[in-house]
């Protein structure tokens, strides 16, 4: 702060010593002419000699005509070659505008993908998952009919957030491939044996770490069948079928999740969680 207090103190005594020594010399070419012209008014006696002294100075006035001519010319180059540095400092200046504006814009995106990513981390560190594995628990003959053999599909919340309106979808338990089918001249009953489904409840929540066990009702088409298809999903029973659950779910954030895991054949792979939508979609 100081350097710049002495530097444009010093400047500021600069340009007064300029103009101090511009009137000066301005003031002695001013003496200078009136003394001319004094002295020669006194000491030549009339006009005709006067002119005749005057003339004696025609070389030295074209001389000063031309250094004048020169100086102008000069000064005009300068002015020009100042103009052109000008142009080319302008030039570098937009140059490094346009680096520094590019460099900005580089720094915002880079600004703009870590909070994306932070972002993203957080949701996924807050995010539930749901595991879904086939449970055995004591048959329930009255809900379930006479055949019940206790298997029910289990959710569990693996993930740090609390899962809102749980629901699995409707699974197709198609035939396997050496399982009779009824007589094709029974079309009504064949078609109802091929429609065969499983039905979910909605769970309303599951909180982290917590699991359910999921209501359901096996159908023919949509008239419950008095049996547990779940049985179906079995890797054993399967055979040759290959079954993919998915169950549909949201956070406290309103965000829409699904997620997959397959069962039958091959057994149980657990899928990702896909974000299928979110509140404002």
């Amino acid at each position: 702060m100081k350097n710049e207090e002495q530097e444009s103190e010093e400047d500021f005594r600069l340009g007064k010593n300029k103009k101090r020594w511009a009137f000066i010399i301005l003031f002695v070419v001013l003496l200078l002419w009136a003394a001319s012209w004094i002295s020669t008014y006194i000491f030549l006696p009339d006009w005709q000699t006067r002119s005749n002294f005057g003339e004696m100075f025609g070389a030295i006035n074209a001389l000063f005509s031309g250094a004048a001519l020169s100086g102008v010319v000069y000064t005009i180059w300068l002015q020009q070659e100042e103009l052109r540095l000008q142009r080319l400092e302008l030039q570098l200046t937009r140059k490094e505008l346009s680096r520094t504006a590019e460099a900005q814009e580089k720094s915002e995106k880079a600004l703009n993908s870590q909070a994306e990513a932070l972002a993203h981390q957080i949701r996924v560190s807050m995010m539930p998952t749901i595991l879904v594995e086939l449970d055995k628990v004591q048959p329930d003959t009255e809900a379930y009919g006479p055949f019940d053999v206790g298997l029910r599909l289990r959710l569990a919340n693996g993930g740090n957030g609390i899962a809102i309106n749980v629901k699995v979808d409707d699974i197709h338990i198609p035939p396997a491939s050496d399982e009779p089918l009824p007589d094709n001249a029974d079309e009504e009953l064949r078609e109802i044996f091929l429609n065969r489904n499983v039905a979910f409840k909605t769970i309303p929540f599951i909180r982290p770490k917590e699991s359910t066990v999921v209501e359901h009702t096996s159908r023919f088409g949509n008239s419950p069948a008095g049996l547990n298809f779940l049985l179906h999903l079995k890797e054993d029973y399967a055979k040759d079928r290959l079954f993919i659950v998915r169950v549909k779910f949201d956070d406290i954030e309103g965000n829409h999740y699904e997620q997959s895991c397959q069962m039958g054949k091959g057994g149980y792979k657990l899928g990702s969680v896909k974000l299928v939508g979110t509140l404002y979609d």
